[in-house]
């Protein structure tokens, strides 16, 4: 089975980055050696991670950044 999972920010470059590193999917948990770095700017920002086995299955986090 295909357990790779890819990484995204909604809201693109601005939403921060995320660094993948071997992140994989077992029974509806994500894991993962990656890492997210949120954006200094104050915000609510979302980590979406997608199985690349079936791109219609999909996670997301919401990050808020205070000011």
């Amino acid at each position: 089975e295909n357990t790779d999972v890819g990484w995204t920010v909604q809201e693109g470059a601005a939403g921060g980055t995320v660094i993948s590193a071997g992140a994989t999917a077992h029974d509806g948990h994500v894991f993962s050696a990656g890492k997210y770095t949120a954006p200094t700017a104050p915000g609510v920002y979302h980590v979406i991670a997608t199985s690349k086995a079936d791109t219609t299955r999909a996670s997301s986090a919401t990050v808020t950044v205070s000011p």
